[in-house]
């Protein structure tokens, strides 16, 4: 089409607007088939017809090239029209809310097909978009041709109840955030937003004609409403408690209620009026009734299931479904016995069961007949702590039950029939407790007959249901609303369908080249996988044993999780380079293990061994005495080792000297944990003297001396030592004559970019080693001076130094009238004297300083992100809300100029740090677990909560 900007750009507001609206209709009536296509395959027409006339009217131009008798397109015309409406219509929630967002939507969810006139308008977008936008290097999005066909956005808490009109029309939805929206299907717009109720939205019916909705709220009330007005007509009151289901007579004129109070209501429409009501032995889960509204099924907590003959309102039987072990499902009748029974199972907090009897406590109502109902009930195994769920048939003139099928699953299960009641589905989600997140998630298609498993999906869906027409499945995930074609989901087998994974966090190594994926899979296992950040494929993936994979060096370092041994992995020949594993006789310590630059230095039974990473041979190994822990200088030239006799020795290679450092081999170890005079005394046939015991005692007690690091050119070491627990006590040490130079109760925290100087904590009320009291104190040392840094306030936290090793940030937290006072201090490391102090409004999340030391950003908790001078402490900029209240971590990019964080969950935002507004965002089809930046800034890799990665450019669009 040209120029489509410039064209557009000629004309006054009113035509331009009158253009985007009618020029697609004026092709297709025309015939005009090439124009009509390069006007739909327009990036420039698309963006300016969004901006001007909305995504709805974008995506019905579609239809005037796909539907139209004139317009006769080549296959290759239709599937690229077909694709870019799809593209646009699973954008359409992202792009009402933000419609900067469309070249990275359609860019995400095209970019894998083949197509050339799709390879084209993509190149066209590219060409085209002029606004910085973040460019997926992958179609990492939902794609057109999957079932998913449109996502509806606008509730703020979770959605609990869904119903669809007789005509399919109309989708109601009832949700925590205490509204009703009523949505048009079709077009995915919300039509009402039904306001009134003052607690969640638990239920949902529809009146037979369709014409009325009615709720049921944890409020207490019912509300009846009309679909024509989008008005509430009539409140009904009565219960005492919320009000979890509703159910209607057949002819629509009874309003069937139950509540969590333990009653059942009958309520006239007509009258507006409560015209009856009995009373339960439990709270009731679930009501439906029998076609001929002869009688009334209520499902009641803790398995209770009751039939009411609805003509004389008595009850006409009264069960408890139950599980004797190792027998089938039963209907034990209600008694006092079985009333006893489940007193005292719950008093016990449902863990005595004398009689091993176990009792359902989630029981729906799938499938209702005159004689017989199809139940899903589930019940958690209490002693192995999951769920197990079962489709159950009820014979009322029996009586009995007999299990149709168990459902695969072992956690929350929620299952509905088909409306034709020829097909189960029914969706579960398992979280395991022992590591406190989902690790399988479902939803299986069933046939009801042949019970053959038709379709699965790795996905949950709390709630959902399929229109009359069955055509369309609706499901949710948290407060948003998902359609889906039910014909493509029969028989949908993407290749994405694969095993969940859940990632916990990313790494991308130094030299930008690798990204490493931490994540448990679907049984809990902690495990790793290694992509190429250029190519974006997958070279290894294995699991790990609780250890971080180290991206630091050209090699990756794990210990496998089964055999406990050491992997080691080539980055430059992409292959294992070493593999040692155990011989039965004692595991490997991995957490002894270093690399440095092609050595592994690593202990084996208590002897240190060098390996040549490169020719995955050994050429050294330690063992006169035996090693605890060791720690090798940078350049190898020193081997640093804490022996089990309690002292440490320096092997200076160069020189084959040994310098001998034996401070807690000779200490007076007189403590709580190691009081040797009591064991002494509590010793009466020993004839050793007390020297001798000692000795004795120190051979085998668990003190075990280790190296922090060395620090003052490789001439100074920090170290401390193990008894028990990691004690406070750090010394400080000359490594080339074994000589102690300080001592003190503190914690080492850092040592400065240049190696000269260490940082150490000290607590409130510890001493040092002169006996001096210290009060929240930094200690400063170095061979040139020692000094202290003491705060009178109540607290004072570390934060950062400075890279030219200058300056030295802490926070300092204190009380003042109940109020609570933070400041950010800056003290000179040259002189020991604060510099400046900044008054802050909330407590600090993160300090970044930029390379050269001229500027500082400081985010603190109550949302505001703040950049300073760093050598004046004077304020440069301010910006409040930039990001949700659960993601409290956000990334700077090493140029210093734009700042990435999460928003609402699905949301990934890039900030202008030079304007504070937004410069780019990404909304992802599934909410987000973590990113990473690489580290030259230009590339952001981000997981999904299910293990779905998205690799991003920020393009600037210049």
């Amino acid at each position: 089409m040209g120029n489509v900007r410039v064209w557009l750009d000629t004309m006054t507001t009113e035509k331009r607007e009158y253009t985007l609206n009618h020029t697609p209709k004026h092709l297709a009536q025309a015939g005009y088939v090439n124009q009509l296509f390069g006007c739909l395959a327009s990036f420039e027409f698309i963006q300016e017809k969004l901006l001007v006339c909305g995504v709805e009217a974008l995506i019905e131009d579609y239809q005037l090239g796909l539907n139209s008798a004139n317009i006769i397109l080549s296959e290759e015309q239709t599937e690229t029209l077909r694709l870019i409406q799809g593209a646009i219509r699973l954008s359409s929630h992202i792009l009402k809310a933000d419609n900067t967002q469309l070249s990275a939507q359609l860019v995400g969810r095209l970019l894998e097909f083949e197509n050339p006139l799709i390879q084209n308008f993509l190149e066209d977008i590219k060409i085209h978009q002029t606004t910085p936008w973040l460019c997926p290097l992958e179609g990492s999005l939902t794609k057109p041709d999957s079932p998913l066909l449109r996502t509806l956005v606008g509730h703020t808490d979770e959605i609990l109840a869904l119903e669809v009109t007789p005509d399919s029309q109309w989708l109601i939805s009832g949700s925590e955030d205490h509204t009703i929206k009523v949505w048009d299907i079709a077009t995915g717009q919300e039509i009402y937003t039904l306001t009134g109720h003052t607690g969640s939205v638990l239920t949902l019916v529809l009146t037979s004609d369709g014409k009325q909705v009615i709720s049921g709220s944890a409020d207490h009330t019912i509300k009846v409403w009309s679909l024509e007005t989008g008005q509430e007509i009539y409140t009904l009151r009565g219960h005492q408690g919320i009000i979890p289901t509703l159910a209607l007579s057949s002819d629509g004129k009874i309003l069937y209620s139950g509540s969590e109070d333990k009653t059942v209501k009958l309520w006239s429409l007509e009258t507006q009026q409560e015209i009856a009501g009995f009373e339960c032995q439990q709270s009731i889960l679930s009501l439906a009734v029998t076609p001929d509204n002869n009688k009334l099924i209520a499902c009641l907590q803790y398995g209770f299931l009751q039939i009411w003959d609805l003509k004389t309102l008595s009850l006409v039987d009264s069960w408890v479904i139950c599980k004797i072990e190792k027998k089938e499902i039963s209907l034990c009748e209600t008694n006092s016995k079985i009333l006893d029974l489940i007193k005292k199972y719950h008093q016990k907090q449902r863990s005595f069961n004398e009689n091993e009897i176990a009792l359902f406590d989630d029981l729906k109502i799938l499938y209702l007949e005159n004689t017989s109902c199809l139940l899903n009930i589930s019940y958690e195994n209490l002693s192995w702590d999951f769920t197990i769920s079962f489709i159950c048939r009820i014979n009322f003139d029996l009586p009995e039950i007999n299990i149709e099928f168990n459902l695969k699953s072992n956690g929350i299960v929620t299952a509905q029939l088909t409306p034709n009641n020829k097909k189960i589905i029914y969706s579960y989600n398992y979280e395991d407790k022992a590591i406190g997140y989902s690790s399988e998630t479902q939803t299986i298609i069933i046939n009801l007959e042949d019970q053959n498993q038709i379709n699965t999906f790795n996905q949950y869906f709390p709630i959902f249901a399929l229109n009359y027409n069955e055509n369309l499945f609706i499901g949710t995930i948290g407060d948003d609303i998902q359609i889906f074609d039910w014909d493509k989901m029969l028989i949908f087998t993407e290749k994405e369908n694969t095993p969940i994974i859940y990632p916990r966090y990313l790494d991308i190594t130094n030299d930008g080249k690798w990204l490493i994926v931490y994540y448990h899979d679907n049984t809990g296992i902690e495990c790793f996988s290694l992509d190429s950040l250029e190519s974006r494929r997958l070279y290894l993936k294995d699991c790990i044993n609780n250890i971080k994979v180290n991206p630091d060096t050209n090699y990756l370092m794990w210990q496998t999780l089964l055999l406990r041994g050491l992997k080691i992995y080539d980055l430059e020949k992409c292959e294992l380079t070493l593999c040692l594993e155990p011989d039965g006789n004692g595991g490997l310590l991995f957490n002894k293990a270093k690399i440095i630059k092609k050595f592994l230095f690593v202990i084996i039974k208590n002897n240190l061994i060098l390996y040549d990473l490169v020719t995955s041979q050994k050429i050294q190994e330690l063992g006169e005495n035996i090693i605890i822990d060791f720690y090798i200088t940078e350049d190898i030239s020193k081997y640093i080792l804490s022996l089990e006799d309690k002292s440490i020795i320096v092997w200076d290679i160069k020189n084959n000297e040994i310098i001998k450092f034996d401070k807690y081999k000779k200490e007076k170890y007189i403590s709580k944990e190691n009081n040797l005079l009591n064991q002494y005394n509590e010793t009466e046939d020993d004839e050793d003297d007390i020297e001798s015991f000692i000795k004795k005692f120190m051979s085998n007690s668990n003190i075990e001396p280790y190296i922090e690091l060395l620090f003052a050119d490789n001439k100074l070491a920090i170290s401390g030592y193990y008894c028990q627990t990691k004690r406070p006590e750090k010394t400080i040490w000359n490594i080339e004559t074994g000589e102690e130079l300080f001592c003190l109760d503190g914690e080492f925290i850092t040592i400065t970019p240049d190696t000269k100087k260490a940082i150490f904590y000290c607590l409130k009320d510890s001493k040092n080693i002169r006996n001096e009291s210290i009060f929240h104190t930094l200690i400063i040392w170095s061979l040139e001076q020692i000094y202290t840094i003491t705060n009178n306030t109540e607290s004072i936290k570390f934060i950062d130094v400075t890279k030219d090793s200058k300056l030295l940030l802490i926070q300092t937290f204190e009380k003042n009238n109940d109020a609570a006072i933070h400041n950010l201090e800056v003290w000179s490391l040259e002189t020991g004297q604060q510099v400046y102090t900044i008054n802050l409004t909330g407590a600090i999340l993160f300090v970044q300083i930029n390379t050269d030391n001229s500027k500082m950003l400081v985010a603190t908790n109550d949302q505001y992100l703040r950049i300073f001078n760093l050598q004046t402490g004077n304020d440069i900029l301010k910006i409040k809300n930039q990001w949700s209240d659960d993601q409290k971590e956000v990334t700077i990019t090493p140029d210093f100029k734009k700042v990435i964080s999460i928003y609402k969950s699905n949301n990934l935002i890039v900030w202008d740090l030079e304007t504070g507004k937004v410069k780019a965002t990404f909304t992802t089809d599934n909410p987000l677990a973590c990113y990473t930046v690489s580290p030259d800034g230009k590339t952001i890799v981000a997981a999904e909560i299910f293990g779905k990665l998205h690799f991003l450019t920020l393009e600037d669009g210049e």
